[in-house]
Protein backbone atom coordinates (compact mmCIF):
# COMPACT_ATOMS: atom_id res chain seq x y z
CA UNK A 1 0.00 0.00 0.00
CA UNK A 2 1.26 3.03 -0.91
CA UNK A 3 1.66 5.77 1.85
CA UNK A 4 -1.17 8.65 -0.12
CA UNK A 5 -3.30 5.78 0.15
CA UNK A 6 -2.34 4.66 3.56
CA UNK A 7 -3.20 8.17 4.50
CA UNK A 8 -6.51 8.58 3.19
CA UNK A 9 -7.45 5.20 5.05
CA UNK A 10 -6.29 5.63 7.91
CA UNK A 11 -9.01 6.96 10.10
CA UNK A 12 -11.10 3.60 8.36
CA UNK A 13 -8.35 1.61 10.38
CA UNK A 14 -8.90 3.53 13.47
CA UNK A 15 -12.22 2.65 13.72
CA UNK A 16 -11.93 -1.32 12.59
CA UNK A 17 -14.10 -0.50 9.42
CA UNK A 18 -11.86 -1.62 6.79
CA UNK A 19 -12.34 -5.14 4.97
CA UNK A 20 -9.88 -7.44 5.77
CA UNK A 21 -7.80 -7.43 2.33
CA UNK A 22 -7.35 -3.82 3.08
CA UNK A 23 -6.07 -4.29 6.70
CA UNK A 24 -3.44 -6.61 5.91
CA UNK A 25 -2.10 -3.90 3.79
CA UNK A 26 -2.75 -1.41 5.77
CA UNK A 27 -0.36 -3.50 8.96
CA UNK A 28 2.05 -3.94 6.69
CA UNK A 29 2.31 -0.44 5.87
CA UNK A 30 2.36 0.60 9.54
CA UNK A 31 5.21 -1.71 9.89
CA UNK A 32 8.07 0.61 7.72
CA UNK A 33 6.44 4.27 7.59
CA UNK A 34 7.79 6.14 10.54
CA UNK A 35 4.85 8.85 9.70
CA UNK A 36 1.80 6.86 9.74
CA UNK A 37 2.36 5.12 13.42
CA UNK A 38 2.03 8.38 15.43
CA UNK A 39 -0.78 9.73 13.13
CA UNK A 40 -2.56 6.42 14.20
CA UNK A 41 -2.28 6.94 18.04
CA UNK A 42 -2.91 10.19 17.60
CA UNK A 43 -6.51 9.11 15.88
CA UNK A 44 -6.44 7.08 18.90
CA UNK A 45 -6.19 9.12 21.55
CA UNK A 46 -8.88 11.37 20.03
CA UNK A 47 -11.51 8.10 20.40
CA UNK A 48 -10.48 8.40 23.96
CA UNK A 49 -10.74 11.93 24.76
CA UNK A 50 -13.96 11.70 22.90
CA UNK A 51 -15.75 8.22 24.16
CA UNK A 52 -14.86 9.80 27.72
CA UNK A 53 -16.09 13.32 27.03
CA UNK A 54 -19.80 11.96 25.55
CA UNK A 55 -20.17 8.46 26.89
CA UNK A 56 -21.65 6.05 24.93
CA UNK A 57 -25.30 6.67 23.26
CA UNK A 58 -28.11 3.93 24.27
CA UNK A 59 -30.49 3.36 21.28
CA UNK A 60 -34.13 3.81 21.73
CA UNK A 61 -35.91 1.61 23.48
CA UNK A 62 -37.88 -0.39 20.78
CA UNK A 63 -35.77 0.57 17.96
CA UNK A 64 -35.10 -3.22 17.02
CA UNK A 65 -38.90 -3.71 16.79
CA UNK A 66 -38.88 -0.76 14.36
CA UNK A 67 -36.67 -1.67 11.87
CA UNK A 68 -37.73 -5.05 11.33
CA UNK A 69 -41.29 -3.71 11.21
CA UNK A 70 -39.82 -1.63 8.81
CA UNK A 71 -38.04 -3.94 6.62
CA UNK A 72 -41.03 -6.59 6.93
CA UNK A 73 -43.33 -4.00 5.51
CA UNK A 74 -41.00 -3.21 2.43
CA UNK A 75 -40.49 -6.94 1.86
CA UNK A 76 -43.90 -7.60 1.90
CA UNK A 77 -45.88 -4.55 0.43
CA UNK A 78 -47.72 -4.83 -3.10
CA UNK A 79 -45.52 -3.84 -6.24
CA UNK A 80 -48.42 -4.66 -8.73
CA UNK A 81 -47.49 -6.68 -11.85
CA UNK A 82 -43.74 -6.12 -12.43
CA UNK A 83 -41.10 -7.21 -9.44
CA UNK A 84 -38.94 -4.64 -8.22
CA UNK A 85 -34.64 -5.29 -8.70
CA UNK A 86 -33.23 -7.02 -5.65
CA UNK A 87 -31.05 -3.70 -5.06
CA UNK A 88 -34.30 -1.40 -4.99
CA UNK A 89 -35.75 -3.23 -2.41
CA UNK A 90 -32.48 -2.89 -0.64
CA UNK A 91 -32.28 0.61 -0.96
CA UNK A 92 -35.35 1.07 0.45
CA UNK A 93 -34.63 -0.88 3.52
CA UNK A 94 -31.50 0.94 3.83
CA UNK A 95 -33.48 4.33 3.51
CA UNK A 96 -35.76 2.84 6.12
CA UNK A 97 -33.64 1.70 8.89
CA UNK A 98 -31.64 4.83 8.44
CA UNK A 99 -34.72 7.12 9.24
CA UNK A 100 -35.70 5.21 12.26
CA UNK A 101 -32.42 4.60 13.63
CA UNK A 102 -31.37 8.02 13.91
CA UNK A 103 -32.04 9.58 17.31
CA UNK A 104 -32.22 13.30 17.00
CA UNK A 105 -33.49 14.15 13.07
CA UNK A 106 -32.43 17.05 11.81
CA UNK A 107 -35.41 18.83 10.22
CA UNK A 108 -34.67 19.76 6.81
CA UNK A 109 -35.02 23.33 5.80
CA UNK A 110 -34.55 25.71 3.53
CA UNK A 111 -31.12 27.96 5.33
CA UNK A 112 -31.11 31.37 4.40
CA UNK A 113 -27.68 32.28 2.80
CA UNK A 114 -24.71 32.95 5.35
CA UNK A 115 -21.76 35.34 5.02
CA UNK A 116 -18.75 33.90 3.29
CA UNK A 117 -16.82 33.62 6.95
CA UNK A 118 -19.94 31.53 8.28
CA UNK A 119 -19.65 29.48 5.51
CA UNK A 120 -15.95 28.79 6.30
CA UNK A 121 -16.67 28.25 9.61
CA UNK A 122 -19.53 25.59 9.45
CA UNK A 123 -17.67 23.76 6.51
CA UNK A 124 -14.12 23.88 8.86
CA UNK A 125 -16.18 22.25 11.77
CA UNK A 126 -18.54 19.61 9.97
CA UNK A 127 -15.09 18.70 8.52
CA UNK A 128 -12.87 18.59 11.25
CA UNK A 129 -16.11 16.04 13.21
CA UNK A 130 -16.36 13.34 10.00
CA UNK A 131 -11.91 13.95 9.33
CA UNK A 132 -10.82 12.56 13.03
CA UNK A 133 -9.06 15.76 13.86
CA UNK A 134 -11.90 17.53 15.72
CA UNK A 135 -8.95 17.60 18.51
CA UNK A 136 -5.11 18.08 18.29
CA UNK A 137 -4.58 18.26 21.95
CA UNK A 138 -6.70 17.06 24.51
CA UNK A 139 -7.43 19.29 27.95
CA UNK A 140 -6.17 18.05 31.19
CA UNK A 141 -2.97 16.73 29.59
CA UNK A 142 -1.08 17.81 32.06
CA UNK A 143 -0.16 21.48 31.05
CA UNK A 144 -2.66 24.25 30.24
CA UNK A 145 -4.01 24.07 26.43
CA UNK A 146 -3.31 27.58 25.69
CA UNK A 147 0.86 26.26 25.56
CA UNK A 148 0.14 24.15 23.10
CA UNK A 149 -0.68 27.13 21.20
CA UNK A 150 2.70 28.59 21.61
CA UNK A 151 4.67 28.47 18.63
CA UNK A 152 1.96 26.92 16.64
CA UNK A 153 -0.09 30.35 16.13
CA UNK A 154 0.75 34.22 16.48
CA UNK A 155 -1.33 34.91 19.16
CA UNK A 156 -2.57 32.60 22.65
CA UNK A 157 -6.42 32.13 22.54
CA UNK A 158 -8.03 33.01 25.70
CA UNK A 159 -9.61 30.09 26.90
CA UNK A 160 -12.83 29.92 29.24
CA UNK A 161 -13.23 26.75 31.43
CA UNK A 162 -17.17 26.08 32.02
CA UNK A 163 -17.52 22.56 32.98
CA UNK A 164 -19.48 23.53 35.82
CA UNK A 165 -22.13 24.67 33.55
CA UNK A 166 -22.55 21.64 31.66
CA UNK A 167 -19.64 23.10 29.17
CA UNK A 168 -16.35 21.08 29.67
CA UNK A 169 -13.27 21.96 27.68
CA UNK A 170 -12.20 18.81 25.55
CA UNK A 171 -9.39 19.64 23.45
CA UNK A 172 -7.89 22.05 20.72
CA UNK A 173 -6.78 22.06 17.36
CA UNK A 174 -5.63 24.66 14.84
CA UNK A 175 -7.38 25.24 12.17
CA UNK A 176 -8.07 28.00 9.36
CA UNK A 177 -10.17 30.75 8.39
CA UNK A 178 -10.17 32.90 5.55
CA UNK A 179 -6.50 31.34 4.69
CA UNK A 180 -5.61 32.47 8.58
CA UNK A 181 -4.44 30.01 10.84
CA UNK A 182 -6.86 30.41 14.02
CA UNK A 183 -7.80 28.90 17.45
CA UNK A 184 -10.12 26.26 17.23
CA UNK A 185 -10.80 25.07 21.17
CA UNK A 186 -13.56 22.11 21.56
CA UNK A 187 -16.31 22.04 24.31
CA UNK A 188 -18.78 19.41 25.08
CA UNK A 189 -22.54 19.80 25.16
CA UNK A 190 -24.28 16.91 25.98
CA UNK A 191 -23.97 14.14 23.33
CA UNK A 192 -22.90 17.64 20.86
CA UNK A 193 -19.51 19.34 20.27
CA UNK A 194 -19.11 22.84 19.79
CA UNK A 195 -16.01 24.47 17.79
CA UNK A 196 -15.08 27.60 19.42
CA UNK A 197 -12.94 29.46 16.78
CA UNK A 198 -10.86 32.33 18.08
CA UNK A 199 -8.60 35.01 16.17
CA UNK A 200 -7.50 38.60 17.07
CA UNK A 201 -9.72 40.99 15.41
CA UNK A 202 -8.50 42.82 12.89
CA UNK A 203 -9.06 46.19 14.31
CA UNK A 204 -11.69 49.17 14.61
CA UNK A 205 -14.94 48.38 16.56
CA UNK A 206 -15.33 44.61 17.50
CA UNK A 207 -18.03 43.27 15.21
CA UNK A 208 -21.84 43.04 15.93
CA UNK A 209 -23.08 39.91 17.27
CA UNK A 210 -24.46 37.64 14.77
CA UNK A 211 -25.40 34.09 14.39
CA UNK A 212 -26.64 31.50 11.48
CA UNK A 213 -27.91 28.29 10.88
CA UNK A 214 -26.92 25.76 8.01
CA UNK A 215 -28.53 22.32 7.74
CA UNK A 216 -29.12 21.56 11.28
CA UNK A 217 -25.80 23.78 12.45
CA UNK A 218 -26.27 27.03 14.34
CA UNK A 219 -23.48 29.35 14.55
CA UNK A 220 -23.00 32.25 16.75
CA UNK A 221 -20.37 35.32 16.31
CA UNK A 222 -19.24 37.97 18.38
CA UNK A 223 -15.82 40.10 19.11
CA UNK A 224 -14.66 40.98 22.87
CA UNK A 225 -11.17 41.66 24.33
CA UNK A 226 -9.86 42.05 21.07
CA UNK A 227 -10.21 39.21 19.54
CA UNK A 228 -13.38 37.56 17.08
CA UNK A 229 -15.12 34.43 18.56
CA UNK A 230 -17.39 31.89 16.23
CA UNK A 231 -19.22 29.25 18.12
CA UNK A 232 -20.64 26.55 16.07
CA UNK A 233 -22.70 23.30 16.95
CA UNK A 234 -25.54 20.90 16.07
CA UNK A 235 -27.59 22.30 18.46
CA UNK A 236 -31.38 24.54 18.56
CA UNK A 237 -30.44 28.45 18.27
CA UNK A 238 -31.60 29.28 21.86
CA UNK A 239 -29.23 26.57 22.90
CA UNK A 240 -25.95 27.90 21.04
CA UNK A 241 -26.65 31.51 22.14
CA UNK A 242 -26.37 29.61 25.82
CA UNK A 243 -23.69 28.36 24.99
CA UNK A 244 -22.05 31.66 23.24
CA UNK A 245 -22.69 33.30 26.45
CA UNK A 246 -20.99 30.73 28.48
CA UNK A 247 -18.16 31.81 26.62
CA UNK A 248 -18.33 35.24 26.55
CA UNK A 249 -20.53 36.86 24.22
CA UNK A 250 -22.24 39.41 26.40
CA UNK A 251 -24.80 40.63 24.10
CA UNK A 252 -26.15 36.92 24.34
CA UNK A 253 -26.73 37.81 28.34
Amino acid sequence: MRHAEAERWLPLYADDEMDPSTTTGMEAHLRVCEACGPRLEALRRNHVVLARALGREVAPAGLRERILGAIAAVEDAPIGRRALPAWTRYAATIVASAVLASAATLAVTRSKPVQPLAAMVFNDHMRALTSHRMIEVAAGDGRPIQSWFQGRLNFIPPVTERAREGLPLIGGRVDYIDGHAVAALVYGRGRHLVSLFVRPAPGGPPPRPASAERRGFNCVHWGAGGFEYWAVADVPATEMKQISRLLGNRSAA
